[in-house]
């Protein structure tokens, strides 16, 4: 009896023992899936805020386009599928809460266009829209891509003047309704300066240096600050410095040559 006694003791205790483990160790699973919920919680609201911008652009170049459609002014839209050229976007009337199709839209970023194609797929309408968002998309949802970006090679003949100076040459340019990275295009792609192919193929966000080291170049910098961009080519002989700053709706463009 005594034996019976000492094993139900010890079998209690066990138990007792066993149920108050388990207890901690739910909290501290609890614990642990509340923080990695909170965390989660955190980067999903960040990944949120940048979707949301691209979305509110990708409304807005839509609203603005030559869109012929009855419910442009209260429509919502989502991304039905993307690839690495296109965005197929279906388009709803927000105040429908079954959100019935009201219009197809393709963004076609290899062939630069937006595409109504609402009524026939086969035969769509393009739709005129607004440059500088189109690039901006391009930024959100293909990686900043060159090619899919549109740089406007029609921009008007700038007004341009040539100064000497005791240290060189200098020209001035100012060029109508445009903007700093169409200049800088324009002015790479014009070929206007000695080893202009070394430019890169966009201007960077950021201040930066390149080494080059080859042809006579040793480097390119860029200083990058608001509105205005000055990239400077150190030659053996030399430097080139091209000034592109915005002004209002305009852009001046300064090209300096100066000789050791």
């Amino acid at each position: 009896m005594k034996n019976n006694g000492l094993f139900l003791i010890v079998l209690i205790t066990t138990m007792l023992f066993t149920s108050c483990k388990k207890h901690e160790n739910t909290k501290l699973v609890k614990t642990q899936i509340d923080t990695l919920t909170a965390i989660g919680v955190l980067k999903n609201n960040d990944l949120k805020k940048e979707d949301n911008d691209c979305f509110n652009l990708l409304k807005k170049i839509i609203s603005t386009s030559s869109i012929q459609n009855q419910f442009i002014d209260n429509f919502n839209l989502y991304i039905e599928k993307k690839d690495d050229s296109k965005l197929t976007i279906k388009l709803f009337d927000k105040s429908d809460s079954q959100e019935n199709t009201i219009g197809w839209i393709v963004f076609d970023a290899s062939g630069k266009k937006l595409l109504d194609v609402t009524n026939d797929i086969d035969n769509p309408i393009n739709l005129k829209f607004n440059i500088s968002l189109w690039n901006k998309l391009i930024d959100c949802y293909y990686h900043s891509n060159g090619k899919y970006k549109i740089y406007d090679e029609n921009l008007t003949d700038p007004i341009c003047s040539d100064i000497s100076t005791g240290e060189g040459t200098e020209q001035n340019c100012m060029f109508k309704n445009t903007s700093i990275e169409l200049v800088y295009q324009k002015t790479k792609n014009k070929e206007e300066l000695e080893k202009i192919n070394y430019l890169l193929p966009q201007l960077p966000k950021k201040s930066m240096v390149k080494n080059i080291n080859q042809g006579g170049i040793i480097s390119i910098s860029y200083n990058i600050s608001y509105k205005k961009a000055v990239i400077e080519f150190l030659f053996d002989g030399g430097v080139t410095t091209i000034s592109i700053e915005q002004q209002g709706k305009n852009v001046k463009r300064n090209i300096i040559y100066s000789a050791d």
